[in-house]
């Protein structure tokens, strides 16, 4: 398990949205977090996608701290993967990361029990700005 690294000169927040999402898509593969993704959503009827975002929802802010993205002056970007993350809540009870890690481990979490999430990154300076924030949804709809 690793901390992967993301840089592009041009379409940075394209490249990191590219790279966030292989790695939600590769956690399902991950018995850890398959495993946990079930545990968190037991009791929780299968068939209520709100009920089921909600509980993820709820575990995971529950458990993270987030800290300010690392300033890299070429513009890359860290990214831990979802297994990290969680290997860090299983041994602190909680883990310290940025928004790009908690959306991609909460997106991997939603994947795991066959919810479709997306990623919403925001610039609040200029529209075309890199990204300053970015955030999952999980499409509900029945």
């Amino acid at each position: 398990m690793e901390i992967r690294r993301t840089w592009s000169p041009l379409g940075g927040t394209r490249a990191t949205l590219q790279r966030m999402k292989r790695e939600a898509l590769s956690a399902v593969y991950s018995p850890a977090i398959v495993t946990k993704a079930t545990d968190i959503v037991r009791g929780v009827n299968g068939h209520d996608r709100v009920a089921l975002a909600v509980a993820l929802n709820e575990w995971v802010r529950l458990r993270v701290s987030f800290l300010d993205d690392p300033i890299i002056e070429d513009g890359g970007d860290f990214l831990r993967v979802p297994a990290l993350v969680l290997r860090e809540i299983n041994f602190y009870g909680r883990a310290r990361i940025d928004c790009d890690d908690a959306a991609m481990f909460t997106a991997a979490l939603a994947l795991s029990i066959g919810l479709v999430p997306r990623f919403h990154a925001v610039a609040f300076i200029l529209p075309d700005a890199a990204y300053q924030h970015v955030y999952t949804e999980v499409w509900t709809e029945q």
